[in-house]
């Protein structure tokens, strides 16, 4: 601050007192310092310290007309004064009125750059907070987020410490280096926040690009599984084909076993049928040929169980004897009956000798699927 003491002399003729206000001075030089509210010490200094009006010297009295917008009155207003006293304190006067302007200068381009700081800082501030609900709606990792928050608080401490800084130095007479120093700072503390937010940008980065490349594993991992469900699905599907297959085929297989035994058991009741009918002839022969009484060779012992025994393989069964002898007229061979359908029947000629036996052979029944033949029978 410049100082308001001028020499004794001139205090004693031109100050009568010290805080009395001077009128000399324009009060518009001051009215910044009276509105600024960020800078009350120098404001009060300035008003306490610089004068604003003149009194009557002791020694003289103003002329009249004297203006309050001269700088100085004219030194032959006073009376017992110097010339060259007056020159010098209107010199002085002069030199403080431009340091005042001066200062009022400095204290406006502080209060445009505090208020540039101020709206560099509040869009830092948004532009944190807007990273930070970024980084929120990415789901950065837990080290990111204290990295944030501690970054964030740095930055707010620096703000405290600037805005300290530009409180404490705002009374200061060096404004200019002041100032330039804390543009200094400022600028290597945007220089500071412009790398972190590089570096934020570059998480993020990273973080998008892991997310990217999880969103791509769990896409392949879809559809593999979507194709180890068709292929399940496939599987299955030839799974049920072979078991229908299996299912049909041993059905077939074992409606084929039991058909097979079907005709083992009409295969057995015909032979034990054919045996029965061989038994029968036999005993027809027999009684025939004991009847009638004609000598003749009859089939009888191992002979007649030959003749008789399942394992004969056909029905040619010879009923004369060996020498050609027979009957009278009663000769009885395999062309003298027929068989057809399930039903044994003899021959007209054969019927008639039948009947008088008192023998009826339409008892026997053949039961069998199909009609009988001879060939089938073994």
């Amino acid at each position: 601050m410049l100082s308001s003491t001028t020499p004794q002399t001139l205090s004693d003729l031109y100050m009568p007192s010290a805080g009395a206000p001077w009128t000399g001075l324009s009060a518009s030089l001051l009215s910044p310092l009276a509105k600024s509210n960020s800078y009350p010490n120098v404001a009060s200094s300035l008003s306490s310290s610089t004068p604003m009006a003149m009194t009557n010297p002791p020694g003289g009295t103003f002329r009249q007309g004297f203006s309050s917008s001269t700088p100085y009155p004219p030194p032959d207003c006073y009376t017992g004064c110097d010339n060259t006293s007056l020159s010098m304190l209107h010199d002085k006067i002069n030199m403080q009125s431009k340091g005042i302007e001066n200062l009022t200068n400095t204290v406006r381009r502080l209060e445009e750059e505090r208020n540039f700081y101020y709206r560099t800082v509040r869009d830092l501030r948004d532009e944190l907070t807007h990273l930070n609900r970024h980084v929120t709606d990415n789901r950065g990792d837990a080290h990111s987020d204290q990295k944030v928050e501690l970054w964030q608080r740095e930055v707010t401490q620096d703000i405290h410490s600037l805005q300290q800084q530009v409180r404490s130095r705002g009374t200061d007479d060096n404004a200019s280096s002041q100032v330039a120093a804390l543009a200094r700072d400022l600028h290597e503390l945007k220089i500071h926040l412009h790398d972190e937010c590089e570096s934020m940008k570059r998480t993020i980065d990273g973080v998008k690009s892991r997310l990217g490349k999880v969103e791509m594993d769990v896409n392949v991992l879809r559809s593999g599984n979507a194709d180890l469900t068709l292929k399940q699905q496939m599987a299955e599907e030839c799974t049920l084909k072979m078991t229908n297959g299996h299912k049909s085929v041993a059905a077939e297989v074992s409606r084929m076993v039991k058909d097979r035994k079907e005709n083992k058991l009409d295969i057995t009741e015909l032979k034990s049928s054919l045996r029965t009918v061989r038994a029968k002839l036999g005993h027809i022969e027999a009684r025939m040929y004991a009847g009638v009484g004609t000598p003749g060779k009859v089939p009888h012992g191992a002979d007649f169980d030959n003749l008789l025994s399942p394992d004969t393989s056909d029905l040619d069964l010879d009923l004369s004897s060996s020498d050609g002898g027979g009957f009278d007229g009663c000769e009885l061979d395999s062309h003298d009956f027929t068989m057809s359908g399930d039903d044994v029947k003899l021959k007209p000629g054969t019927e008639t000798f039948l009947e008088s036996a008192d023998l009826d052979l339409s008892t026997t029944d053949l039961t069998s699927g199909d009609p009988l033949d001879i060939n089938d029978l073994t």
